[in-house]
């Protein structure tokens, strides 16, 4: 058995197919909103392909069996990031970047140099980890979604976008090993509509506390007006939107106050702060 990660409290390892499998379909769920999901399920089958490999596992025995002392890493990024070059070549960024971050163009250039020069160690770890069969003979190559593809600023967004939903399904489920009872919480029903009902009646609370005088100075005036004034905003079609006002006139309010009326309104999954 090849394993992700040492064993957690409760002495079970975490076996690498069983964590390849999740992240992909959990990265895929994240980014099917955007038209990703094949691309991120490749992304999320191979993100630790490298842990395959004989030199990795001994390094993960080592941890376990001698967890007070510190032992050299051991790359686990660059066979997946061989296999994505042939699988879409764009998937190298969040493939190299799911530990420290993305790497900019002339770092990736770098990288890709070096992991060619270890082409053949790389190459035995891939081997090592298609023998766990996890990639159906007949899954389908992901491609650039269709708004992405014409456009450079577009296409670096969408790679962070898929850089988020890779990164995110891998923390969960690794979360999920280390931390079942936390991972046992997240998560949410609640809708936005819920939301926003919510906001609503707390800020008629938040105004009934004022007395008629305090309503009437001068600075509340203009938190109203500026409050209405951004209710009004939310329900125009989406697009940027920009808020300008001095201290003290009510900006936090006023602005959650939009953002969660103009995701009612058109149907929108997240506020993000």
């Amino acid at each position: 058995m090849l394993h992700a990660h040492t064993p957690n409290d409760s002495g079970a390892w975490h076996d690498l197919g069983t964590h390849a499998r999740s992240v992909a379909e959990l990265a895929a769920e994240h980014a099917r909103e955007f038209g990703s999901e094949d691309a991120a399920w490749w992304a999320g089958i191979l993100h630790d392909a490298g842990k395959a490999s004989e030199d990795f596992q001994r390094y993960l025995l080592l941890c376990h069996e001698q967890p007070d002392r510190k032992h050299s890493t051991v790359d686990h990024k660059g066979a997946g990031f061989l296999r994505a070059i042939d699988v879409l070549q764009e998937l190298a960024f969040p493939l190299q970047g799911h530990h420290g971050g993305l790497l900019d163009a002339e770092a990736m250039r770098i990288k890709s140099s070096e992991h060619a020069r270890n082409s053949v160690t790389l190459r035995k770890s891939l081997e090592r980890f298609e023998a766990l069969a996890l990639i159906p003979a007949d899954r389908a190559l992901p491609q650039i979604p269709a708004f992405a593809r014409n456009d450079r600023h577009t296409m670096e967004f969408w790679l962070r976008m898929l850089f988020s939903a890779l990164v995110d399904a891998d923390h969960f489920d690794t979360e999920r090993h280390w931390h079942p009872e936390v991972a046992a919480q997240r998560g949410s029903a609640t809708e936005i509509a819920s939301l926003w009902a919510q906001f609503q009646a707390d800020q008629t609370r938040f105004i009934g506390k004022l007395t008629p005088e305090q309503q009437a100075t001068p600075v509340n005036q203009v938190r109203a007006e500026v409050y209405e004034a951004c209710l009004a905003a939310a329900e125009q079609p989406p697009g940027f939107f920009r808020l300008t006002v001095p201290t003290g006139g009510g900006k936090t309010r006023s602005g959650l106050g939009f953002a969660l009326k103009h995701a009612e309104r058109h149907g929108l999954r997240r506020v993000i702060l």
